[in-house]
Order: C-alpha cells, then structure tokens, then sequence
C-alpha cells in the first residue's frame, strides 16, 4: 500500500484539516477486500486518528473496476 503526500501542513494549524484517500491496486483484479485488507485499513484508520488525520477512503482498484471502504461502509 502506497501513500502519497504532497503537503501535510505543519500539523498545528486550527484552521488546516488533514485527510487521506488510500488507493490499493490489485492486480489480480479482484476487487473485494479481502479480510487482510480490511485489518490493515482499520490499522491505517487507527493511526490517522491518533494523528489527526481523517481517513476518507480506501480503494482497492483492478481491471478497471474499484471497491471503495466508505461505500462499502468499512471505514
């Protein structure tokens, strides 16, 4: 799993909110999460919260389909 920043902020801003989309391809194509999957987004989603980041989405993407966390209501 790959997570991309460009700016983060200084992180001490009350007014600066943080938030994060994760993007996981498959390349199998199955785009269903499997349980691993889903252990490491709630692992992912632990870890914003301790930081103050908002966890928005993850995606697992394959064949030109995806499966999205949050409209799967995993997140």
């Amino acid at each position: 799993m790959t997570i991309i920043s460009d700016d983060l902020g200084d992180g001490g801003s009350s007014n600066s909110a943080i938030e994060l989309f994760s993007i996981q391809p498959h390349l199998s194509g199955e785009v269903d999460p499997s349980a691993e999957d889903k252990a490491g987004t709630r692992n992912i989603k632990q870890v914003c919260e301790l930081v103050g980041i908002n966890l928005v989405d993850h995606i697992i993407i394959g064949h030109g389909r995806y499966a999205s966390f949050a409209d799967l209501h995993e997140l």
